[in-house]
């Protein structure tokens, strides 16, 4: 081939022979042996045959060779070098090879012997040019020779049949031989042994038998040779078939190594045991409920020892349950939870007697068999699997619903597994799905009583439901119930049949009277002709029930203190003895797993109690001699809740025989027990229980103080009352207390009423200690009647001015012959004796401290003694806080000052720190109001305070108190400090050293309550003394409501008016400068439209005006009411009107009705006079009249007598009045110039005053 021609063919390319290929480098001369591989043929060649070995040449490169060489070898060391020794021939290629062609070139290798041959071909001595890539002149391949003769057992294991041999089996032991080589073979001998000994070799000792073959089997073929292995023994056999030749035909085997073969087999213990029953969703939801059944089917007993039952977790070991683990050939062994109790579990009433009963030796059967799917395996003593059930089901199965096998074999499919009929199953006898001829059953659980738990003495009916469970029609049979006691039975009645249809059922009946706790009810079946005689008696025993309510819940104690118990009460009713064996109680909390009362008999007489008691030693410490007996529960009680709890008691079958829900509102509190009133009333009636009122506040073991009786006077620790609650000493106290009628009928009879001072705390009432006596003639049903007994308190009951509070006790004793409960007729109520209120007062209070100041309260001893501050407490509306735990006195006429910060000494220093207490966390005054309250320690008030801003003492400025003698929340009695230091902690308030003013010193002038919206009250105050006023401090009271006027200086110059007011809005339409406005500091209190009282206080408290104004006086929407004389009664309706002005009040000025020196006669004047109306001109008429007020018409008439124009027409007016007229007609053109006469016409309805005047004005123009 032309090299440019083939450049770029498809033949020219293929892949690179060199890892990471030739970049850039193209070889002159490179020959290579095609695919690196050599040709054998034949490819499988037989043994001793001659094979051909071809090796193809490829010229890789530009440059062509003229000749080469071709060496081939046979690689007998297997070191993949071409070695002299091993040289096979060689070839001469002498022909030219140019680039792309190929030449081949082959040899022969003769009389291979029988295995895998290695070749390798070596290009040599090329010509011209020396290879330039000598890494592909090397090949080195393999070929394996065919056997002519070979026979092989090593293609496949021995098999045996059965697969899975039991102990006695027949075992056929085969081998499987082929013929792998390549010609027929003819007459060989297969020979088996047991290898004993395990040492893969077989020993002439182990030759069990062997098989001849005297017939052709061609190559590739194979066929089975087996030998019979009688009688086989338990456990593994190894067995070993071995190929010998034949020795009349004999033919050599080349290849021995498959000649022989071993496998083993595992014998077992016949699989004459089988599951038959499975239980894994008992009715009651425990585990321990659960069991799995099995058979032995065998006709030998079987020991069960050390067999084992797995589920998909986990495997137990079996265990004697006392019983034995020998299981006979037709009998059921029942395996169970290791804690299932077989006297009185779950199934005691239809576990047979004949049947064996088995443990585990662990809790669970296995890990507890799942509800919708798992598996059991029994498994023998040495680890083989005996039988298996794998069962699923869905969610909805039914629980008490066992899986059983129909056919007791061991055949564990799904089709010979169904679900019981029985509920509970059929644990230990023959199971309910597996077919018999001739089956009539009757079991435990189909015998029904009715009641279910008759009562001692109850007649109750007995019924039995008999089912046909075989395969075939019944005969006639007959039917025999029972009574059984005490292995003695007495027929109650018989029932015969004719037959019965398979799966048909028919019910029979009988009655009876329970008489004893042992009693059964037994029912047999008369059936020759039954195939199963187990099911065809059952026993039911007949549980005595309770009857419902027979035993209550009587009295509780749920909210214990630290030294008592809680404890349950419980009252026999009934009139026969209960047995209280394996009773429980619960709450809530434990409803599903009540408390047990005692496993023990327990006889509870009629009209009888019994203690459940929480904590023995605390009860027994608390409620000395209680005669009731008590069963300790400790941590077997349940605790009860304060709040509410519910209480259930259950008799022995888990029946509840009485419940409630107990509230708080119910009664019942700290030590104080729960009483239930009657015992036959319902127990979940909230009138039905009350606190208990004896004298120890429970009546555990006897009858309840509200229990009514026929006769029963009763008085309450709570009953008696004292008025004051904490009397101090030498004060008058009324003890009052209040006598009921708790019994059944009225008290017709008289009765005393006895009340003693327990003066040496004995807590028995002596006739020494006697206060007095009250009697009673009459009280009726439910009723009460107080008595009231005034005492006062010896001073030799206190030392309260040296130490804390003193308790002491009054008695109250009831005294009445018919009394039928006299335990409810004694009580004592502890009285503390107190501090007499106001002996302390607050006195002053810093509430809005600035930045430099800390809160304080300043408290004052009034008292003429001093006082134990120890354990009193210091108050605002949210909080209280101790005032000092330890022993702290304050003495007669002294301060202390309380604060919550040490650094209230560096404002001031100079007070002593005996009279400062600093309260860490001291409750924090608000600015805007608050309360303080401080009390002494048995919790009396001896003084409090709600403050508000408005009463002064912001801005840095404390709030004193003006007077130790007035109300402490008037807001009168309090001022803002006048003090320099703007407080006078520990010292006397500076309002003592304050100017007080006199009566009317400052008045309350004008008083606008009802302004247009968007306008502010106001309140006008008029000085009329000869000098200034400085209002600083001054406050006004409306109603309850105060306000500092200004807490700054302030004069009001003698004979001017100051406005107070909210804000300066209304400035602009009364033309008051704003210098008159004072805008108090809180803001004005508001104005009632409907009337109030306004109080003026000085500084010192002083009222100096007062007003209390009425809608009646005058006034109305935008209209103010106006004093009229300023030396008149300010609270006189005469002395006040409406502002007559148009622009409705006066504020900061003369009021417009004011009355003065009224004149006799009307004034007027008019001013300009003339007025020249072309230049803009108006004229002022000024009219002043002789009464206060009045109706006035002004009109203006020419000299003519001719109407011109009216200015006011009937208007009520002040005494003074001011109109302009601006010349102008009614037409409002300007008037001709010329003389006018002004017309004043007056008219009072009240004084019967009324009069008119003239005068002229004169009209001009400038010329």
């Amino acid at each position: 081939m032309n090299v440019a021609d083939s450049l770029n063919s498809a033949s020219n390319w293929t892949d690179s022979k060199t890892t990471n290929g030739t970049p850039g480098n193209y070889p002159e001369l490179d020959l290579s042996i095609k695919e690196q591989r050599l040709i054998f043929v034949p490819t499988e060649p037989p043994t001793n045959s001659t094979v051909n070995i071809t090796a193809i040449v490829n010229n890789m490169a530009i440059r062509g060779a003229d000749s080469f060489k071709v060496k081939f070898y046979e690689d007998l060391n297997r070191n993949y070098n071409a070695e002299d020794g091993e040289e096979l021939d060689s070839v001469n290629h002498l022909t030219s090879l140019n680039f792309a062609d190929s030449a081949t070139v082959s040899v022969n290798s003769s009389s291979l012997s029988s295995g895998t041959h290695v070749f390798l071909a070596k290009i040599v001595n090329i010509f011209p040019n020396a290879d330039t890539s000598l890494s592909n002149n090397t090949v080195i391949d393999s070929v394996s020779t065919v056997p002519a003769m070979d026979l092989s057992v090593s293609t496949s294991f021995l098999t045996f049949t059965p697969s899975n041999p039991k102990v006695g089996d027949n075992l056929q032991v085969i081998s499987r031989i082929k013929n792998t080589g390549l010609t027929a073979t003819t007459d060989f001998t297969v020979k088996f042994y047991e290898d004993i000994n395990r040492n893969v070799f077989p020993d002439a000792n182990e030759f069990i038998d062997s098989v001849n073959f005297a017939g052709i089997l061609n190559t590739n073929d194979s066929m089975n040779v087996s030998i019979m292995v009688n009688g086989i023994t338990f456990g593994w056999h190894p067995y070993l078939a071995k190929i010998i030749p034949s020795s009349v035909i004999p033919l050599v085997d080349e290849v021995s190594s498959n000649d022989q073969r071993m496998d083993s087999v595992n014998v077992t213990i016949p699989d004459s045991i089988t599951l038959t029953e499975v239980m894994f969703k008992p009715i009651s939801g425990e585990d321990f409920d659960e069991f799995i059944e099995v058979y032995n089917y065998s006709n030998q007993p079987i020991d069960l020892l050390n067999w084992r039952v797995r589920d998909n977790s986990a495997m137990d070991t079996l265990k004697n349950a006392g019983s034995g683990t020998i299981l006979n050939p037709g009998q059921f062994a029942v395996i169970f939870h290791q804690g299932y109790d077989l006297v009185n579990g779950l199934y005691k009433d239809i576990f047979p007697v004949g049947a064996l009963p088995l443990k585990v030796h662990s809790g669970l059967i296995g890990n507890g068999l799942g509800n919708s799917a798992d598996s059991v395996k029994l498994v023998n003593s040495i680890g083989d699997t005996i039988s298996r059930y794998a069962w699923s089901v869905s969610s909805g199965f039914t629980s008490g619903i066992s899986h059983e096998k129909k056919n007791l074999n061991n055949d564990n499919s799904p089709s010979n597994w169904i679900n019981s009929i029985y509920i509970n199953g059929t644990p230990g006898f023959l199971n309910s799905v597996t077919p018999k001829q001739f089956d009539l059953s009757i079991l435990p659980h189909d015998i029904a009583f009715s009641p279910a738990y008759p009562v001692s003495g109850q007649m109750f009916s007995i019924s039995g439901r008999l089912y046909n469970i075989g395969e075939m029609p019944t005969g006639s049979f007959s039917v025999n119930i029972y009574r059984y006691v005490d292995q003695d039975s007495i027929l109650l009645s018989s029932f015969n049949s004719t037959g019965l249809a398979p799966g048909d059922f028919v019910v029979i009946a009988a009655s009876d009277t329970s008489v004893v706790e042992e009693q059964q009810i037994l029912i047999r079946i008369i059936y020759p002709s039954d195939e199963n005689l187990q099911n065809n008696v059952a026993l039911k025993k007949i549980v005595l029930g309770a009857k419902r309510f027979s035993v209550v819940v009587n009295e509780i104690n749920y909210l214990p203190s630290s030294t008592s118990t809680e404890w349950i009460e419980l009252y026999n009713r009934s009139p026969d003895s209960v047995n209280l064996k394996k009773w429980k109680w619960s709450d809530e909390a434990n409803i599903n797993s009540p408390k047990s009362i005692t496993t023990s008999n327990y006889w509870l007489k009629s009209d009888g109690y019994v203690l459940l008691v929480k904590d023995s030693a605390l009860f027994n410490n608390f409620y000395a001699n209680v005669p009731a007996h008590k069963f300790y529960m400790n941590t077997n009680f349940s605790s009860l809740n304060n709040s509410g709890d519910l209480i259930v008691l259950f008799d022995s079958l888990d029946i509840p025989i009485d419940s409630l829900f107990y509230e708080p509102t119910w009664g019942g509190g700290a030590d104080i027990s729960l009483e239930r009133v009657i015992a036959d009333s319902a127990s979940t009636i909230p009138s039905n229980w009350r606190s208990s009122e004896a004298y120890h506040q429970a009546t555990p073991g006897s009858l309840n103080s509200q229990t009514p009786v026929a006769f029963d006077i009763a008085v309450r620790q709570n009953d008696i009352t004292f008025s004051p609650p904490h009397p101090a000493v030498n004060q008058p106290v009324t003890i009052t207390a209040v006598v009921r009628n708790k019994g059944l009928q009225a008290i017709n009879s008289y009765f005393t009423v006895k009340v003693f001072y327990d003066e040496d705390v004995n807590q028995t009432p002596e006739p020494s200690e006697l206060i007095d006596s009250i009697g009673i003639n009459s009280l009726n049903v439910d009723d009460s009647q107080a008595v009231e007994i005034n005492w006062t308190v010896p001073s030799i009951l206190s030392k309260r001015n040296s130490q804390l509070a003193e308790s002491r006790y009054i008695i109250v004793l009831l005294e009445y012959s018919g009394d039928q409960r006299i335990e409810n007729n004694l009580t004592i109520r502890e009285l503390k004796i107190g501090i007499r209120d106001q002996s302390v007062l607050i006195n002053e209070i810093l509430y809005e401290p600035d930045t430099s100041q800390v809160e304080f309260i300043e408290i004052y001893n009034f008292n003429n003694t001093a006082l134990n501050l120890q354990n009193w407490t210091i108050s605002d509306a949210s909080s209280s806080k101790v005032i000092v735990e330890l022993p702290q006195y304050i003495s007669t006429q002294q301060f202390r000052v309380l604060t919550g910060d040490s650094s209230f000494f560096r404002n001031f220093p100079s007070v002593p720190d005996s009279l400062v207490i600093v309260i860490p966390s001291m409750p924090s005054l608000n600015n805007t109001d608050d309360k303080v309250v401080l009390k002494d320690d048995v919790g009396n008030v001896v003084d409090s305070l709600h403050y508000y801003s408005t009463w002064g003492g912001r801005n840095g400025k404390s709030l004193e108190r003006r007077s130790s003698t007035s109300n402490t929340n008037d807001p009168a009695n309090w001022v803002s400090s006048l003090s320099a230091a703007r407080s006078t902690p520990a010292a006397a308030n500076s309002i003592f050293q304050a100017h007080a003013y006199l009566r009317n010193s400052l008045l309350i002038n004008e008083i606008m309550y009802s302004p247009f919206t968007g306008e502010p009250e106001y309140i006008e105050v008029y000085n009329p003394a000869d000098s200034g006023i400085n209002l600083l401090n001054w406050s006004l009271l409306v109603g309850s409501d105060k306000t500092i006027i200004v807490s700054d200086h302030f004069i009001l110059p003698s004979k001017d008016y100051a406005v107070l007011a909210q804000n300066t809005s209304f400035s602009n339409r009364f033309d008051i400068p704003n210098s008159k406005i004072l805008l108090t500091e809180s803001g004005l209190p508001t104005l009632s439209n409907s009337g109030n009282t306004i109080l003026l206080q000085d500084l010192v408290g002083n009222t100096i005006d007062s007003v209390n104004y009425s809608p009646n006086w005058g006034g109305g929407e935008g209209i103010s009411i106006e004093r009229i004389r300023s030396d008149g009664d300010a609270n006189v309706a005469g002395n006040w009107g409406s502002c007559v002005f148009i622009e409705g009040g006066t504020p900061g000025a003369i009021n417009s009705n004011i009355a003065g020196s009224l004149r006799k006669k009307i004034n007027i004047t008019a001013s300009p006079n003339p007025f020249l109306v072309d230049q803009g001109q108006q004229t002022k008429i000024t009219i002043d009249i002789p009464v206060a007020q009045a109706r006035m018409t002004v009109k203006i008439y020419d000299n003519q007598g001719r109407l011109i124009n009216t200015l006011l027409n009937n208007s009520l007016t002040g005494s003074h009045r001011e109109i302009e007229w601006d010349g102008k007609d009614r037409g409002r053109k300007i008037a001709r110039m010329g003389i006018y006469i002004i017309y004043v016409e007056v008219i009072d309805d009240i004084s019967g005053f009324s009069k008119s005047a003239k005068q002229t004005v004169v009209l001009a123009r400038r010329l």
